[in-house]
Order: structure tokens, then sequence, then C-alpha cells
């Protein structure tokens, strides 16, 4: 019986083996509002859009770049705890705006792959019913990427079409724990359709109207509140930006969270190769991003930062993206880096790639300063979708539950009391 109060020490010393001192104290997101409030979800991009006119680089595939669980597990490596599935919309972009079974072919594949690894998603959606990716970019070589389709600003049918389209989602993936949010339309910009007027102009005349991004989110968030409790992402018009966001009216929704989309200086973050132009500086990044923290503090909303990034071989790109970082946890705003580059894309464009180093001929993943920052940003993740909470973060605990087990068996083979033997 002496052996006993050893063997209790030995089982009670080998429960903790591996578990870190410091380990969080996570636990499964039960309410999908929480992370947004907390600010506790930090990833990245992930583009799926439709490749428009003969733009695609992949043969037969219409719709982004070829995903794999390499993919996956690299972003996941990095710490990420969310993905922000910017990607086509289910719906098709002409009447009459049927169901496109390879865009939910691809959400399905996302949304599994990422729940499996433990991250969040949010669907945003790129285009769909009367707006087509090239709305978005506005690439003038049309031969290529084909024609600027936006007829969503003045077609009821097409709205009305894009609310179908928003009540089929939050129905099909709105029960899914690891879904997060769904974000209506990527980067609104009626604003580029009237000529680039300023935003307080913008607002006193077109606010109100069917072209108000306003209207259209109040709409949205009565269509998939009808269904589903399932998070709500908008944007404001001028392509998301923090300038736009004093034209930004609340949607009333308590499950609505209110985002921007992050590249100012627009002529330092999407600059050339060889311009050189200077970083400006942690002062200007913090004040560039003040009105998020006003905005959320004004209407006791939460905010996020749904998109954000710099051309990697910018001076000082990763300082510029540490600072923005920091900005944004300072103020408890989630954020998802632009962008998280596939190894089928890399080769082709990574121009963002975090992983991508700092030479902008070199178009391979290679360990630099900006991977650092993202890691370091990324480090203090916890919060994971409750389909997730036995993997990841748990692991270690149950590690050493089975080393236990493991030095007991030792102990009590010693005092023949252990039952299995490989001499038996």
């Amino acid at each position: 019986m002496r052996l006993l109060p050893l063997v209790l020490v030995l089982i009670v010393g080998s429960l903790g083996a591996g578990v870190p001192t410091t380990a969080p104290a996570c636990a499964p997101v039960t309410d999908r509002m929480t992370p947004w409030r907390t600010g506790d979800l930090r990833g990245a991009n992930l583009w799926q859009g439709r490749w428009g006119g003969t733009s695609s680089p992949y043969p037969g595939r219409a719709i982004g770049s070829p995903l794999t669980d390499a993919d996956v597990a690299d972003l996941r490596g990095l710490g990420a705890n969310y993905v922000q599935l910017s990607v086509a919309g289910l719906y098709g972009e002409q009447a009459p705006y049927a169901l496109d079974p390879k865009v939910q072919g691809v959400i399905d594949d996302v949304v599994a792959r990422a729940s499996a690894a433990g991250m969040f998603v949010v669907i945003a959606y790129r285009s769909g019913p009367g707006r087509n990716e090239q709305a978005i970019a506005r690439s003038t070589n049309t031969a290529v990427y084909g024609p600027v389709l936006e007829d969503f600003w003045t077609s009821a049918a097409a709205q009305t079409a894009w609310l179908d389209m928003l009540r089929y989602t939050a129905t099909r993936y709105g029960p899914n724990p690891a879904v997060i949010g769904i974000d209506p339309m990527v980067e609104p910009n009626d604003v580029a359709r009237r000529g680039f007027p300023a935003a307080a102009d913008f607002a006193a005349r077109y606010g109100g109207s069917p072209e108000d991004i306003n209207v259209f989110n109040g709409r949205a968030a009565a269509a998939v509140r009808a269904v589903s409790d399932v998070p709500l992402l908008v944007e404001g018009d001028g392509y998301g930006s923090v300038g736009f966001l004093s034209t930004v009216v609340p949607t009333g929704d308590p499950r609505t969270v209110y985002t921007v989309h992050f590249y100012e200086p627009f002529t330092y973050t999407n600059q050339g190769p060889g311009a050189r132009v200077p970083y400006p500086g942690r002062a200007a990044t913090g004040q560039a991003l003040a009105p998020l923290a006003t905005f959320a503090s004004a209407h006791g909303v939460p905010v996020a930062v749904t998109e954000f990034g710099v051309h990697r071989y910018a001076p000082d790109a990763a300082t510029y993206l540490s600072d923005a970082a920091d900005v944004m946890n300072g103020m408890a705003a989630s954020h998802a880096v632009w962008e998280s580059v596939v190894a089928a894309q890399r080769p082709l464009f990574n121009d963002f790639d975090t992983e991508g180093g700092t030479d902008a001929a070199v178009k391979a993943k290679v360990a630099g300063p900006l991977e650092t920052v993202v890691r370091n940003d990324f480090a203090v993740n916890c919060a994971r979708p409750a389909a997730a909470a036995t993997e990841g973060d748990w692991a270690w605990p149950a590690a050493g539950a089975l080393a236990g087990v493991g030095v007991l068996a030792a102990v009590l083979r010693l005092a023949r009391l252990w039952p299995f033997s490989r001499s038996r």
C-alpha cells in the first residue's frame, strides 16, 4: 500500500507534462458575436473571386485559385484563427441570377477545410447579381478581363436577387459554428461609377436612394436575420474605406459588425517595385485609423478591419504592418491581412504575400520580416470554433494526460499490478 502515494504523485505530475505554464484559457466560442466585440479574430483574406473574360491562369477554372490542405495548414501554422473568404457570389451576375454550383463547391470546400483546421470563416461576396469582379478591379484591359458590370446600383431585380442570395447563404452556412460572419458586399463602390465625389457630397446626393449601400445593408440585415443569427459584416461605400465611415448608418441590428479596408496611404502600400515611397510612420497610421475607434464609441458597435496590407517590397513594409496591427489591437478590432497566397498562385502574383520575402523579383515562399510580424500578431489568438474545441489549443492537456497514463502503466507494471504485458 505504500506504493500508492508514489503512484498518485507521479500521476499528478505527469498530467501537467507538456502543458505550457502560460497556456491561454481557451474555450470554444458559443456566441459568434463575442470575438467581434472583443477583437479576438486575427487572420487573412483568401481570394476566390470569379475570373473575368480570358484572365484565368488555370485552364478550365473560373473561380479562384486551387486550394490544398497544405495551404490551409500553412495559414493555421502561422497562428490564424480566421479566414476572410473573399469569394464570387453564389448567384449568377446576369439574369436570371441562378445558383452557381461551382461557387457553392468552393465555399463548401473552404468552410470544411478551415473548420477542420480550427479556423473561423467569413463569407464575403465580391460579386453577385448585377455586379462582377471588374466592378472592383476596373482594369482598363477589357480585352482580357471583360467589361465592368454594375447594374446592381440601378436594378431592383438585381438587388432583390442579391438579398435572396444572402438568405440562402445564411440558411445553408449559418448553422455552422465555424462560419462567423457574412459580408453582403466586398468594397461597395458606387462612388467610382459616379466619378469619385467626396464622401459627404456623395452621401448628400445619393443617400436614401437605391444607390445608398446603407439602405441595402439594412435590407441585408433583415434578410439574414429572418433565417439565422450569424453575424453580419457591413462596409460603407468608397471601397469600404475609413474615409467613408462618416457616411455609414448603423443597421439597427445588434448582430452587425462595422468594417473597413485599410491601405492608407495608398501611394505607399500599393507602390511599384523600386518606387521607394517612404512609410510616413506610426503616428500617421494611428491617425488614419482613428475614425474607426470614434465610430465604435459613438454608436456602441463592434468594428473590424477585414482587409489591410502592403506590398512586401515597400520600404519598411514590416514596420507598417506591425504598426497597423498594433493600432487595431489597441481598439479591439479584429483584422485580416491581405492576403493568404496559396501555393498555386504564388509564382503568378504575390505582391501582398506576407510569406514572400522583400525582393519583388522573387515569387516564392521566403522567410522574412513580414512573416514574423504576422506570426507575432497571431500568437495571441485563442478563440476557436466550438467544433474544434478538442483540437489545436486543447491538444497540450490531452498530451499531458496520455503521458500520465504511460507513467502510471510503468509504475504498476513494476509493482506487478498492470494486467497487460508484452510477455503475456
